[in-house]
């Protein structure tokens, strides 16, 4: 179990370490899924904005409401995704990164409105480089916090950055294939440096 303070007060996480890399994970793999149907570079796992995501999925629990202040690295606002999940057992890091995805149905190539699209241009943002993934699970609901830098969604340049699916009809589901070697990259092994420093606090 991971744990927190936020606000003076302890957060437990009913999350374990690996739990949690394996659920951030699958969010990182199924975001560059569907950002490579879009024909942008994939995301890279970043250790440090996945700490900031932490600390704000960690108050999104504590609070049960998202902060809406925007979270900065090195001085520089990042973009933000976020999502409650209350249900069966069995969720994992896919199934909101296609519900912030879904919102693409809202989105319009031609006028390149971001009105009520906004997560997913967010997710397939081509200007964004790095991700940082955030999951706290409370009293058996999931708070998630997922951050890009830099952030997307900026006025003006929505066009260059939000290009049209490769193919529309794409499914958006993604495996698990490769989750089982995740202690063997050195950044993974940070990330779980990072929680398992958490859960010993």
């Amino acid at each position: 179990m991971l744990l927190s303070i936020v606000n003076g007060r302890l957060i437990k996480n009913e999350l374990t370490v690996n739990d949690a890399i394996k659920f951030i994970q699958e969010m990182v793999n199924q975001h560059n899924i569907l950002r490579q149907n879009h024909n942008v570079s994939d995301l890279v796992l970043n250790p440090d904005l996945v700490q900031l995501a932490q600390n704000e999925a960690d108050k999104y629990a504590d609070n049960g409401v998202m902060d809406s202040q925007i979270v900065k690295y090195k001085n520089t606002g990042l973009g933000k995704n976020s999502a409650i999940y209350a249900g069966p057992a069995g969720y994992s890091g896919i199934q909101p990164t296609n519900l912030w995805y879904q919102k693409s149905q809202k989105f319009n190539y031609a006028s390149n409105s971001i009105q009520d699209s906004g997560t997913f241009t967010q997710v397939v943002w081509k200007n964004s480089k790095e991700i940082g993934v955030g999951v706290t699970k409370k009293d058996n609901k999931f708070y998630i916090v997922a951050l890009y830098n830099p952030p997307g969604n900026i006025l003006g340049t929505v066009t260059q950055n939000v290009l049209p699916p490769l193919n529309p009809s794409k499914p958006t589901s993604s495996s698990t294939e490769g989750l089982e070697n995740l202690d063997r990259s050195d950044l993974i092994k940070k990330i779980k440096d990072l929680l398992t420093a958490l859960e010993n606090n």
